[in-house]
C-alpha cells in the first residue's frame, strides 16, 4: 500500500522532473548552434607572397598537405587554390616543371621533388583517410589575369550558332585557351590516376581594372562556350566560379540564372534590369530566338556554378565604396573614410556586427555617420518650404557621403538625407526614410525601375524634410556602399545557393599603407560567432527571395554555412594566429615615404634609409642636412620625419636614434 501522502509527494517529484527536463530540453533546443571550425568556411588561399619569399611551390604545396590539412579541423569542403602563371621562367624551370599538368605522379614525394598533380594524389589521400564525410576536400584551381600571361599560342574551339554570336574573349584574358587546355590536361592526368574527383572546378577572379563586370560576364560566357563546344567530358563536369565584388549582385544574378533568359523565366525585374544593362550585353548577345545560350541546344543550366561576393571594400583616401565599417567601429568617425591619420578601429561584438550586415544586404543604412545633425531656420527666406539648414557638429568628407561642416549649410529638403542615409535618433516628428526590418513593400520599400535598377523608394530618391521640423544633435545612420540584394529576386533556393560570401581576414597590413579594417581585427573566435549569428539573421531576415509581377516580395532562401568563405589562409594564419604560413613573417609597418609629403601616404611611418642600403649611415644624414630648413607639403622632403613642415633638429635626432644596421 503506498500512503496517499507519499504518493502525492512522488507525483509532484515526476511532474518536477517532467517539467525541468521540458524546460532543459526547450533551452537545449533554443541554444545556438556551436560557431563554425575554419574547416567548415569556403578557404580561398591566394599565396601572393610566396613566388617572392624564397619558399618554393614544392615546399608551399607540401605544407599544406602535411601541416595545414592535417588537422581535420582546418579540411575545407572547397579550397580555392591560387595557380601561379605554369609559363613564368624558362622551359624546365620551377613554374613549368611544378604545373606540368601531364606531370609524373610520384607514389612517394619528398619535400623537394612535389608537383601538382603529385600535390592532388596526396589530398586524395587525406580524403581517403578522413573519419567524416565533410572533411573530403575538393581543390578549385584559381586563376587571374596574370595567369599564362606569356602563354599565346592556344586556340579555343571554334563554334557555330544558327542564332546568336559565340562570344569574343576579353582582351584582357587574351591567354585563356591556353589556360583552359592546361586544365584539361591536368584533368586528363588525374582522371588516369584516380584522383580527378579532388579537382572540383575553376574559379576566375578578374581583377579587371574599373568595374570590370561587364568584361567579367563576357569571360563567363567565353569559358561556358569553350567548354561546351570542346567535347571534353572532363572540363564539362567540373565546377566553374566567378569573384564580383557584394555590390555587382546583378552580375552574379546574370550568371548564376537558369535558361531560358525569357521574362517568364527568369526572376521578376531580372530580365528588365539585364535589358538596360550594357553589362548583360555578352549575354543577350549569346542567347537564340527561345532565350538559350546558342550553343546550348536547350541546355537550361546557368553560366557559373558560383558566385563568390567579397564582402568587403579596400579602405583609403582616394575613392568612393569603402565597405568595412559594419564589422569594426572607427574611434573617430570624423576622420574620413577609414581614418587615414591613424584612427584606431574596435571590432564590433560579433551579433552586432551580423545585423549590420543583415540591414546593409538590404539596403537598410547600419552604421553611425560622423557627427550629429541639427536643423536651422533658413534665415534667408523664412519660413522657406524648400530649403533647410543643416549643421553637423564635426567637419568630416566621407567620399561614399560628400562633405559635411558646423558651418550651416541649405539644401533642398529633398537632399537633406542622401541617397544612402536615415536619421537614427532625435526629434523628427512625422515620416523617415523606412528603417523597417521585414521585407514588407507596403511599408516604404516597394521597388521602383528606374535608373540604376529597382530600389527602394526611399534609398533610391532621398527623404524630404518639411521645413521647419526640429532636429537637434540628431544621431543618423548611413550605408557605406549601395547593396540591395531583395530584389530582383532568386528563382528559388537552388539559385540563392549559388551565392558564396566572401569574407578577408586582412587589416592593415605591411605591404598596404592605407589599410584594410576587415575581420583581421578579431580573433578567429570572434569571425566565428558572427558567421553563426549571420547564418542565423539570414533565417529571421532572409534578403533572398522572389517577386511577382506587381513587385511584392516574399522572404526566403537563408544561407548556410556552406555559403560564407574566407579570403584568405595567409591573413588567416597570420591575424588570427592559426599558424605559420610559409614565407611570411608579420613584423613593423613598410615605410612609407609620401613625395611630396601628404597625409594621403597614411600611416605616415619615418624611413630613415634613404638609399636603401640597409643601413642609417653618413650617406642618410648628408641627405637630411641638405633638405636642411622649411618643408612645405609642395617640396619633395624626405628627411621630414615627425612631419611638422620643416626639417630642423628634432628630425635629426630621430635618424640618430635609428642609427646603425636596420
Amino acid at each position: 500500500m503506498i500512503f496517499p501522502h507519499v504518493r502525492a509527494g512522488a507525483q509532484s517529484l515526476f511532474l518536477a522532473m517532467l517539467v525541468s527536463f521540458g524546460l532543459a530540453s526547450k533551452a537545449a533546443a533554443q541554444k545556438s548552434p556551436p560557431p563554425p571550425a575554419i574547416g567548415e568556411f569556403v578557404m580561398w588561399d591566394y599565396r601572393d607572397i610566396v613566388a617572392t619569399s624564397g619558399v618554393t611551390l614544392a615546399s608551399y604545396h607540401w605544407w599544406l598537405v602535411h601541416t595545414w590539412l592535417q588537422e581535420e579541423s582546418r579540411r575545407p569542403e572547397r579550397f580555392v587554390l591560387y595557380v601561379t602563371s605554369p609559363t613564368n621562367g624558362p622551359a624546365g624551370g620551377e613554374y613549368a616543371t611544378f604545373y606540368d599538368p601531364a606531370g609524373t605522379i610520384d607514389p612517394s614525394p619528398t619535400e623537394d621533388d612535389l608537383n601538382f598533380a603529385t600535390f592532388f594524389s596526396l589530398v586524395s589521400s587525406l580524403n581517403a583517410t578522413a573519419s567524416r564525410g565533410t572533411n573530403q576536400i575538393e581543390i578549385e584551381v584559381l586563376l587571374d589575369g596574370s595567369s599564362f600571361q606569356t602563354a599565346t599560342s592556344c586556340a579555343s574551339p571554334p563554334g557555330t550558332c544558327s542564332v546568336g554570336t559565340p562570344p569574343v574573349l576579353p582582351s584582357s584574358f587574351s591567354t585563356m585557351p591556353c589556360a583552359m587546355e592546361w586544365l584539361a590536361t591536368l584533368a586528363g592526368t588525374l582522371e588516369a590516376a584516380g584522383t580527378l574527383d579532388v579537382l572540383g572546378g575553376l574559379t576566375i577572379d578578374p581583377e579587371l581594372p574599373g568595374d570590370g563586370v561587364g568584361e567579367a560576364l563576357q569571360l563567363a560566357v567565353w569559358i561556358d562556350h569553350h567548354v561546351e563546344t570542346s567535347s571534353d567530358a572532363n572540363l564539362q563536369a567540373l565546377r566553374y566560379a566567378m569573384t564580383f565584388g557584394v555590390t555587382s549582385k546583378n552580375a552574379g544574378l546574370y550568371a548564376t540564372a537558369r535558361f531560358p533568359m525569357t521574362e517568364q523565366n527568369w526572376p521578376h525585374g531580372l530580365w528588365q534590369t539585364a535589358a538596360g544593362d550594357s553589362n548583360a550585353n555578352s549575354i543577350h548577345a549569346a542567347v537564340d530566338s527561345a532565350g538559350y545560350l546558342c550553343w546550348r541546344n536547350g541546355d537550361a543550366s546557368p553560366i557559373l556554378d558560383t558566385v563568390y561576393m567579397q564582402v568587403y571594400a579596400g579602405c583609403s583616401d582616394i575613392g568612393p565604396g569603402n565597405n568595412w565599417q559594419w564589422m569594426n567601429s572607427v574611434d573617430d568617425p570624423s576622420t574620413g573614410n577609414c581614418g587615414i591619420k591613424g584612427t584606431a578601429y574596435t571590432a564590433r561584438q560579433p551579433d552586432d556586427a551580423a545585423v549590420r550586415l543583415s540591414r546593409l544586404l538590404r539596403g537598410i543604412p547600419q552604421t553611425e555617420g560622423p557627427g550629429t545633425v541639427t536643423v536651422v531656420p533658413d534665415p534667408s527666406n523664412p519660413p522657406n518650404p524648400t530649403h533647410v539648414g543643416i549643421t553637423f557638429s564635426a567637419d568630416a568628407t566621407v567620399l561614399s557621403r560628400g562633405t559635411q561642416r558646423t558651418v550651416t549649410s541649405h539644401l533642398g529638403v529633398s537632399d537633406f538625407l542622401g541617397p544612402s542615409a536615415q536619421l537614427a535618433t532625435g526629434t523628427l516628428s512625422g515620416p523617415q526614410v523606412p528603417a523597417l526590418d521585414e521585407c514588407s513593400p507596403g511599408a516604404g520599400w516597394k521597388p521602383l525601375v528606374g535608373q540604376g535598377g529597382w530600389r527602394p523608394a526611399g534609398i533610391a530618391m532621398g527623404h524630404g524634410l518639411p521645413a521647419g521640423t526640429p532636429i537637434t544633435d540628431s544621431a543618423y545612420l548611413v550605408t557605406e556602399v549601395s547593396a540591395y540584394y531583395p530584389i530582383p529576386g532568386v528563382q528559388d533556393s537552388a539559385m540563392s545557393s549559388r551565392f558564396v560570401f566572401l569574407f578577408s581576414a586582412e587589416e592593415a597590413e605591411l605591404e598596404n599603407c592605407y589599410g584594410n579594417p576587415f575581420f583581421g581585427h578579431w580573433t578567429f573566435a570572434n569571425f566565428s560567432a558572427f558567421a553563426a549569428a549571420f547564418v542565423a539573421e539570414t533565417a529571421s531576415h532572409p534578403f533572398f527571395g522572389t517577386s511577382d509581377s506587381s513587385g511584392d516580395f516574399t522572404c526566403a532562401y537563408p544561407l548556410n554555412q556552406k555559403q560564407l568563405g574566407i579570403y584568405d589562409l595567409r591573413f588567416a594564419c597570420a591575424k588570427w594566429g592559426l599558424g605559420a604560413y610559409p614565407g611570411y613573417a608579420a613584423g613593423k609597418p613598410a615605410p612609407c615615404r609620401p613625395v611630396p609629403p601628404s597625409t594621403s601616404c597614411c600611416p605616415y611611418v619615418p624611413h630613415f634609409d634613404h638609399d636603401g642600403d640597409g643601413f642609417v649611415s653618413g650617406r642618410d644624414l648628408a641627405v637630411v642636412l641638405s633638405q636642411w630648413g622649411s618643408c612645405s607639403e609642395t617640396t619633395s622632403c624626405w628627411a621630414d620625419f615627425n612631419f611638422d613642415g620643416v626639417v630642423d633638429v628634432l628630425d635629426l635626432a630621430l635618424l640618430l636614434e635609428n642609427w646603425g644596421e636596420l
